[in-house]
């Protein structure tokens, strides 16, 4: 988590980097992609309870970047 949270202010710093000569996306996504991915290893250390809490939460990311018939939202479903 602690790498992934570091990377983050560095990747917003990113100006010119790799994934704007690739796909023409700014350094936010990097920003996000370290964000999210701490966030993930945070919830392999709550207790079930807690995960369930956020179940919410991840059924509406899935809803927003996943389209109805993609067999990863079907499967969370």
């Amino acid at each position: 988590m602690e790498i992934h949270l570091a990377k983050a202010p560095a990747a917003e710093e990113e100006v010119f980097g790799w994934r704007r000569l690739w796909s023409g996306a700014t350094a936010r996504e990097g920003v996000w992609s370290n964000l999210r991915s701490a966030d993930v290893l945070l919830l392999q250390l709550v207790s079930d309870q807690e995960a369930a809490g956020r179940a919410s939460e991840v059924m509406t990311l899935v809803e927003r970047h996943l389209g109805k018939d993609d067999p990863q939202r079907i499967r969370l479903a």
